[in-house]
């Protein structure tokens, strides 16, 4: 079916989205992926362009194309298979092709609320997909203030200024529980 909507990450930016506007779609977004959580389901390819915001101002949570549902046996995890994943946003452990769950969603949703707050994915810095793929391993994350002050310049409103301005607690918060997401 199709939904009507403008991925998160542009639609935040052309509706001048303040830092409190971000956030709460950011929470809709992970009780959306608890739901699913709470299902056995893992989603495996959370990004900005499977989040829409709709006309109403409420996100939507898109393509479970390589969705997989967790079961309870011992071993039956799924695992990355064929690099079915956005390596911007994939974890540590689908990157090496390890067993996935719960934690791989939490990872991108880290990543893509980085992308919210500062401007950039955590390692957008890097040159090439094989160096971006060995950042993730070890979750090396530059913290989101300093990756949004260290962007490239480009034109901004006030508001998106205010909103890579973030709180000291926030940006530890993010990089935090990444690097512990990391190191599962």
């Amino acid at each position: 079916a199709y939904i009507e909507g403008e991925r998160i990450d542009h639609w935040c930016d052309r509706h001048d989205a303040n830092l409190r506007e971000r956030i709460a779609l950011f929470i809709k977004i992970c009780a959306a992926v608890e739901y699913a959580h709470a299902r056995l389901v893992i989603h495996r390819d959370l990004k900005p362009a499977n989040i829409l915001v709709d006309a109403h101002r409420e996100p939507k949570l898109l393509d479970f194309g390589i969705a997989h549902l967790l079961e309870d046996a011992p071993g039956a995890n799924a695992t990355t298979v064929l690099n079915a994943m956005t390596r911007a946003y994939a974890s540590p452990e689908q990157i090496e092709g390890k067993p996935l769950g719960t934690a791989t969603d939490i990872y991108s949703l880290g990543v893509v609320l980085y992308e919210l707050l500062a401007g950039s994915r955590p390692f957008d810095h890097l040159q090439s997909e094989h160096a971006r793929s060995n950042a993730i391993v070890p979750g090396e994350i530059t913290p989101p203030s300093r990756r949004a002050r260290d962007a490239p310049i480009r034109p901004v409103s006030a508001t998106q200024r205010s909103v890579r301005r973030i709180a000291v607690d926030l940006v530890e918060t993010v990089v935090e529980a990444q690097r512990r997401q990391a190191m599962q």
